[in-house]
């Protein structure tokens, strides 16, 4: 068979036949568990590149649903946080990921679905919304980016395949972060189970000092990858190709990528990119010696540098 190589071994986006479920599968297991219990926070910290975004991504999608993200900046107010995700809200998408069964929906949400922000709209209530008589959809969308809060968001996150997703926490400033806990518990009680991403560990001192939120926090750290995993990565990409390598060669690739996914695609991929190979067939019988993963190695490190950057 023909395939592209850098979707194989990718260093953008969720990989395919590169997956690889880390420390047996432990984080997916636990991540699956907190997300079964409504109203629980899942906190998901960790290095930059070390395959956060991955894991909830590949969760959520066997969920059948799909995130609903926040990207946070040091700018935003909690307002700012709240319209980021309703302005993410996509009618059209949902009933497209539905009909290629991606996402599953209830009866009530396949019927109203396709009024869009006028269905949104009986749901939240016209009177919360101080909507009168007959509305359209832009009215509606309108009336609901004025004055975003949780209490628009949870009947999204209720009615619509939806998981909400805070991604970049660490972003925010000091005041955001601590109203944001402060409003999570609307989500909570609620029961609405949500994720928040970030790289340091503040998100875990400010969550717990906020009581209505302790014994509803789930936390997964994620650090930096075993060598064995990452072998795996190479190894899954290698044997959909056909192609063979020496254990001392897994071990070169995979112990040079100082524990992160994303270096051990992109030396993969530049193995064959130094070759000018793009699409492989798996006719083609291809060799690796050790001196092409070295060049392999080098070229990454001069000129991917940038994926070291968060």
């Amino acid at each position: 068979g023909k395939y592209l190589i850098n979707e194989v071994f990718k260093t953008i986006g969720t990989p395919g036949v590169t997956y690889v479920k880390r420390n047996d599968g432990a984080f997916e297991f636990e991540l699956s568990n907190s997300l079964n219990i409504p109203g629980t926070l899942c906190l998901i910290t960790g290095p930059s590149k070390t395959g956060k975004t991955t894991l909830y991504k590949k969760v959520i999608s066997e969920f059948k649903k799909i995130p609903l993200t926040i990207r946070c900046n040091d700018e935003m107010t909690i307002e700012d946080v709240w319209k980021n995700a309703l302005e993410d809200v996509n009618f059209d998408r949902i009933t497209k990921e539905a009909e290629k069964g991606q996402v599953e929906l209830s009866t009530q949400v396949k019927t109203g679905i396709n009024a869009g922000w006028e269905w949104l709209g009986k749901i939240i209530g016209e009177i919360s919304l101080g909507l009168k008589g007959t509305y359209s959809s832009e009215t509606v969308r309108e009336k609901v980016l004025s004055s975003p809060s949780p209490k628009h968001l949870i009947p999204i996150l209720n009615e619509l395949p939806y998981v909400l997703v805070v991604e970049d926490f660490h972003y925010l400033s000091d005041s955001t972060k601590k109203s944001l806990f402060q409003q999570w518990k609307d989500f909570t009680d609620s029961e609405v189970s949500t994720i928040i991403v970030g790289t340091a560990h503040h998100a875990i001192d400010l969550a717990l000092s906020n009581k209505d939120l302790v014994g509803r926090i789930s936390h997964i750290e994620v650090g930096t990858w075993e060598t064995n995993d990452l072998k795996k990565i190479i190894k899954q990409g290698l044997d959909e190709l056909k192609i063979k390598l020496t254990e001392p060669q897994f071990r070169l690739i995979a112990s040079e990528s100082v524990g992160l996914p994303l270096i051990t695609q992109a030396i993969c991929g530049r193995l064959f990119f130094d070759k000018k190979i793009t699409t492989y067939n798996t006719r083609d019988k291809i060799v690796f010696d050790k001196k092409s993963i070295e060049t392999a190695m080098t070229n990454v490190a001069n000129q991917n540098f940038n994926i070291f950057k968060d």
